[in-house]
């Protein structure tokens, strides 16, 4: 489960990356536009996303292939 928040977390991540060159190449095309305070709040929701997925799964590491999935005998 925690796993699943990390990828989701990554992928969230990554959008916002996507997000944030696509708006700086409107930055430079768009001129007399005030974009600048969505490209200050992009970058405080790509920090905020950073926080939650340390918090969530720290450290940057996969777990070893054997801890992946582990088996649940009757005993």
């Amino acid at each position: 489960r925690l796993r699943s928040v990390s990828q989701r977390l990554e992928g969230i991540e990554d959008a916002v990356d996507r997000l944030d060159v696509r708006l700086e190449g409107m930055l430079g095309s768009a001129q007399g536009a005030d974009i600048e305070p969505l490209a200050t709040r992009l970058e405080e929701i790509a920090r905020d996303v950073a926080a939650l997925r340390e918090i969530l799964a720290p450290g940057a590491e996969a777990p070893p292939r054997a801890q992946e999935r582990l088996t649940v005998s009757d005993s």
